[in-house]
């Protein structure tokens, strides 16, 4: 069973990923996204998305107003 669940972030407003495997979808604007432990950042805009696993800890800050969408 999928769990989907769409947010909406502020420009600067944080969002810490459920720890769970995860795609994470960015509908409009625009994301950075950091994983601990690895040395690269990701940017994330429309259309784009990032495939997260349990056990990772990821940060996402809206750079702009953003839409996004978690599917678990």
């Amino acid at each position: 069973m999928h769990t989907i669940v769409e947010r909406a972030l502020a420009k600067n407003q944080l969002l810490v990923v459920p720890d769970a495997d995860i795609s994470l979808l960015c509908l409009e604007g625009e994301l950075w996204l950091t994983r601990d432990g690895d040395s690269e950042d990701y940017i994330l805009g429309p259309g784009q998305s990032f495939d997260a696993r349990r056990g990772d800890r990821i940060v996402v800050q809206a750079l702009r107003t953003s839409r996004l969408k978690l599917n678990a």
